[in-house]
């Protein structure tokens, strides 16, 4: 199979956006195919105030969510960068089937400024204590590899996208592969992992 050199993108609307669940990233971890829906409210003053977010398991039998769902304490972030305007997801598996979370902006964030949003996912492990690598009978194999009888190590390097990665988290996109100033309508969305 020979490799692809191209830039995988699709469109967002900021109009209509009240009821508009919009597909912003998808991804597999733990054997579940997932996609993650965005819902982007502005003020009167067309300032980013609040995104809502949506998760469809669609197969697989691990449960992908939000980290703090249903919760003000989320870890969602979101930035501009230039035009670009930089999502970090914070996942998890082993959640509610279908999850939600809101996450307020802080920043004055103008709807005429964002051409294009990146989304880095961030997947933290399945359990929240570390001396242990499976939650609920299930082995977190995106953080450790198991070499029978119990025996697990963590994966070292931690790989792009799980918590605990060092490198960079937005890596550049070579302009001349997207040039964000020659689209004319709609938002360009694309995902670093």
């Amino acid at each position: 199979m020979s490799q692809v050199n191209y830039l995988l993108s699709s469109n967002i609307t900021f109009n209509d956006t009240e009821k508009r669940m919009q597909a912003v990233y998808a991804s597999q971890n733990y054997g579940t195919f997932y996609t993650v829906y965005a819902n982007f409210q502005f003020n009167k003053a067309e300032i980013l105030e609040k995104i809502n977010f949506f998760t469809i398991n669609y197969r697989g039998e691990t449960n992908m969510g939000f980290m703090g769902e249903n919760s003000s304490d989320n870890k969602i972030k979101a930035i501009m960068d230039g035009d670009l305007l930089k999502i970090t997801l914070s996942m998890k598996g082993n959640s509610k089937y279908d999850s939600t979370i809101s996450s307020i902006v802080k920043n004055d964030i103008k709807k005429n400024d964002i051409r294009g949003i990146y989304i880095y996912r961030e997947l933290h492990e399945m359990h929240s204590d570390s001396s242990t690598n499976s939650n609920l009978g299930t082995f977190d194999s995106e953080f450790y590899d198991r070499k029978g009888f119990g025996s697990t190590k963590p994966k070292n390097p931690i790989p792009y996208g799980l918590k605990g990665y060092n490198g960079e988290k937005f890596p550049d996109i070579p302009q001349k592969t997207l040039d964000l100033k020659d689209i004319k309508v709609g938002i360009v969305a694309f995902s670093g992992n």
